[in-house]
């Protein structure tokens, strides 16, 4: 979570906001940019290490309508993973702009934590969840950031389609 999601005063107009920090401002920010600005260093020592590990997932609107069905979004993310991700050891590295991970993430173990983030994705049962994860050296990596969102979109509105 994020931490204005974690403030007891949250409202999903704090944390839209902080999104849209993150997006805007934070994830076009150089190291020493990050460096000398003090809203920037905060927020990165209050999202903690863990930057380096992302774990997500993606779900879909149908004719503005979320999708609230959580097979449905695990196809999805296991297409989006296709694209992404090496199956092969014939595969070149050159041909990926990005190389993505998967887990699947168990309702038994999870349990409200799992409850929490399906929520927040719009999906709703007791399934488990396919969730797509990647890897940075550095938390800093803001231009890669750019990078992995432009595959990630990519990939995904194609995905989508289908």
């Amino acid at each position: 979570m994020l931490p204005s999601e974690m403030k007891p005063d949250s409202s999903s107009e704090i944390v839209n906001e902080e999104r849209r920090y993150i997006r805007d401002v934070l994830l076009k920010l150089t190291r020493e940019e990050v460096a000398n600005d003090p809203k920037a260093c905060t927020l990165m020592r209050q999202m903690g290490s863990d930057l380096v590990v992302n774990a997500f997932a993606c779900n879909f609107r149908v004719e503005g309508v979320v999708n609230k069905d959580i097979l449905e979004a695990n196809y999805l993310n296991a297409r989006i993973y296709n694209r992404l991700s090496f199956k092969s050891m014939s595969e070149k590295l050159d041909d990926q702009k990005v190389i993505i991970m998967s887990s699947t993430w168990s309702q038994e173990r999870y349990g409200t934590c799992l409850t929490n983030f399906k929520r927040r994705l719009g999906l709703s049962g007791q399934e488990d969840l396919f969730v797509l994860v990647n890897v940075s050296m550095s938390p800093f990596a803001a231009n890669f950031a750019h990078t992995l969102a432009n595959a990630f979109r990519e990939a995904t509105e194609e995905e989508v389609k289908v």
